[in-house]
C-alpha cells in the first residue's frame, strides 16, 4: 500500500521514478546499482567513500601502468573484479556522476574507456609521495619530494592554478 501511495504521489508531481526524486530532492542521498540491484545510499557515507576509493585505486594503477592513458571499460571491469571480488559489481554511471575525477569516454570504434582526470592522477601521485615519506611531509618540501620520487616537476600553473597552495586545496 505505501509503495502504491508513493508511486501515485511521484506521478502526480511528474516525477518519473524514485531515483529521479532522490537525485532532485534528497541532496544527502543518491541511488546506485550494487550487485545489479538498485539501492539508496548516503552520498557521503562510508559505503560510497569506500567504493569510490577502491575504484580510484584500481584505475590509478591501471593508468599508471599504461602511460597514464585511458583504460577500456572491459579491462577495468576485469581488473576491478580480480581485486575486489566479482560479486561486488560497481555502477560506473554512479561513479562518474558522483566523482568529478573519474570519467567515461568513447574512442575509436565507439569503445568505451574510463580514466582519471589529470588532477586526480596528480592527487594519487602526491599521495604516493607522502606515503613513501612516512605519511607526513612539510608542504614546503612537497615540490622537491615530488621531483625526487616521480622525476617530474610539480608545476601548479600546468594544472591551471596560480600557486601550489591553491592546487593542494583542489586535491583535498
Amino acid at each position: 500500500r505505501h509503495q502504491a501511495d508513493l508511486i501515485s504521489s511521484l506521478a502526480e508531481n511528474e516525477i518519473q521514478s524514485l531515483p529521479d526524486f532522490i537525485q532532485s530532492y534528497c541532496k544527502d542521498l543518491t541511488s546506485i546499482h550494487f550487485n545489479t540491484v538498485p539501492h539508496i545510499v548516503i552520498r557521503n557515507g562510508e559505503f560510497v567513500k569506500n567504493n569510490l576509493k577502491q575504484i580510484n585505486d584500481v584505475l590509478y594503477q591501471l593508468q599508471k601502468g599504461n602511460a597514464n592513458c585511458p583504460i577500456p571499460v572491459s579491462v577495468f571491469e576485469n581488473e576491478y573484479g580480480k581485486a575486489h571480488c566479482i560479486a561486488e559489481l560497481f555502477d560506473l554511471d554512479f561513479v562518474t556522476r558522483e566523482c568529478k575525477g573519474i570519467r567515461k569516454t568513447s574512442r575509436a570504434f565507439n569503445r568505451e574507456f574510463v580514466e582519471l582526470t589529470l588532477i586526480f592522477m596528480l592527487g594519487n601521485e602526491i599521495e604516493e609521495v607522502v606515503k613513501e615519506k612516512g605519511g607526513i611531509i612539510p608542504i614546503s618540501n612537497i615540490i622537491g619530494y615530488y621531483k625526487e620520487s616521480t622525476g617530474k616537476n610539480l608545476d601548479s600553473t600546468y594544472f591551471g592554478f596560480d600557486n601550489l597552495s591553491n592546487l593542494l586545496k583542489e586535491l583535498d
